[in-house]
């Protein structure tokens, strides 16, 4: 022991008392395992199990109906394309068959356009007295084929002009009734011959032409 003399105070001495050994601390305790943190832990990883499997499973899900689809609109459009092909196909069969039946008909009207030509200008023509209207007409369309100062005369029938009926008016030549001429016929006088027009003839030589393209057809 050791003492510690203080200046100022003589003969005082005090001794140190000697230090005390620290005694070693325990230590502190271990909490004791929860075993609901082990359950918790479990159960965490399940929840990431079946979540990896939900997602992959998803995943297969999703492929699976990408190629449904993919497969059912592949077989769609080649269903489509084959109805399509045959829609067309029935098309043009019945373009065909339409074609077919309007060439008969027309094959058909064909044969019988002379028959029906005939028919309607035997009408008009059979039994026929009065051939004033058609000889002006005829006579119309021959004068206008020809130049106004060749003409000199026009010769009508006086059957269809008798006395009394004004006469065509032409300018530029003057008009006779002539008694040898028959109804429907007249002549026209030029500088270099005659133009002689008669309607009946006309109408028997068309319906003659006629019955020999009915003979024919």
């Amino acid at each position: 022991m050791s003492a510690l003399i203080k200046s100022g105070a003589p003969g005082a001495v005090r001794a140190f008392a000697p230090a005390r050994e620290r005694e070693p601390r325990a230590p502190a305790p271990v909490p004791a395992a929860d075993p609901r943190d082990a359950e918790i832990a479990r159960l965490r990883g399940e929840i990431a199990r079946l979540g990896a499997e939900l997602a992959e499973g998803k995943a297969s899900t999703d492929d699976v109906i990408l190629k449904a689809y993919e497969k059912g609109r592949g077989e769609g459009l080649r269903d489509a394309e084959v109805r399509e092909a045959e829609r067309l196909d029935l098309l043009e069969r019945v373009a065909e068959d339409a074609l077919a039946a309007f060439g008969k008909r027309l094959d058909l009207l064909e044969a019988l356009a002379p028959a029906l030509a005939w028919a309607a200008l035997d009408k008009l023509f059979a039994d026929r007295t009065d051939w004033r209207d058609m000889t002006e007409a005829a006579l119309a369309r021959q004068l206008d084929a020809l130049r106004r100062d060749a003409v000199l005369r026009v010769l009508v029938s006086s059957i269809d002009f008798p006395e009394g009926v004004s006469l065509p008016l032409i300018a530029g030549a003057s008009v006779e009734r002539e008694a040898g001429l028959r109804g429907g016929a007249c002549r026209i006088e030029c500088r270099l011959g005659e133009v002689e027009i008669d309607v009946r003839e006309q109408w028997s030589a068309l319906a003659a032409l006629l019955e020999q393209m009915g003979e024919e057809a």
